[in-house]
């Protein structure tokens, strides 16, 4: 898990430490040390979430899964602006090249290609459930946020094949 937080961060030559908490949407924060291990507290705790969540969404009704994820990314953002509460701000950005590269090399291979197949089943469970009688929206919503899944997994799996 702690790979996976690491992308989160950008460690300067100084020993400076810059925070991206809205990834390629925002710009950073030059956060202290000891913000910076609440943070990453923070963000462990979240990526277990995460990953239970794309799990969820296997074996309980896509709204429920959907429902928990709005809740926590609620929880996320509202800690985040209490965490960030007078750090500094900086307008230096993050771009999608870079994060998603980032990205790539703390998941591994391996990992990049279960993203990838837990994404594609996704979008075919979603588009299977129209066929079966599911919620329209409900189902639309699935295929669209497992299909942006699929296509950024298959963008950091291009490259790793690459590097």
């Amino acid at each position: 898990m702690k790979k996976l937080t690491e992308i989160w961060f950008k460690h300067n030559a100084d020993g400076s430490v810059i925070f991206y908490p809205y990834g390629i949407f925002g710009g950073g924060f030059l956060l202290s040390k000891e913000r910076e291990k609440r943070i990453k507290c923070f963000l462990e705790k979240c990526n277990v979430l995460i990953i239970t969540l794309i799990f969820l969404s296997f074996f309980v009704k896509i709204y429920l899964v959907l429902l928990i994820a709005i809740v926590s990314l609620s929880i996320y953002f509202f800690r985040m602006r209490f965490l960030l509460i007078n750090q500094k701000r900086v307008i230096e950005r993050i771009d999608f090249k870079t994060a998603a590269s980032n990205a790539a090399l703390a998941t591994g291979f391996l990992g990049v290609i279960v993203l990838v197949i837990f994404s594609a089943v996704g979008v075919c469970a979603s588009i299977i459930a129209i066929f079966r009688g599911g919620s329209i929206i409900i189902c639309f919503l699935g295929i669209v946020l497992f299909g942006l899944c699929l296509a950024y997994f298959l963008y950091m799996l291009i490259i790793l094949i690459k590097k």
